[in-house]
């Protein structure tokens, strides 16, 4: 895991706080402008969580994003990995971290 990997944690259930990103591309802020955004989850094994789901851009000229789970997105502890897509008009995608390492999502168990 790259030093740069982003950890966002929560307790299990844990839905009013949405898990949120800055996409930089380069070092420079990716324009969102015109582009759509969907978010990716999978469990450590690869099993699919959450499948490009619509993600809200917060701030198109900021480049930042959020995702708001769902119910069944954050039901179960572990730890997983995340990342954000985008799609412009021509149906081009990128995805982000684009750095083939994705950010740590870790889901806590809540305490007895």
């Amino acid at each position: 895991m790259p030093n740069s990997m982003i950890l966002h944690e929560r307790m299990i259930d844990d839905r009013q706080v949405p898990i949120t990103g800055k996409l930089v591309r380069g070092g420079a802020v990716v324009d969102l402008t015109g582009k759509t955004v969907l978010f990716h989850m999978v469990k450590k094994d690869g099993t699919v969580i959450v499948n490009e789901q619509s993600a809200t851009v917060v701030s198109a000229s900021g480049g930042t994003v959020k995702y708001n789970p769902a119910a069944g997105d954050v039901d179960e502890d572990g730890e997983f990995y995340g990342w954000f897509i985008t799609v412009d008009g021509s149906s081009l995608r990128d995805t982000f971290p684009h750095d083939g390492h994705k950010f740590l999502i870790r889901i806590n168990p809540r305490p007895s």
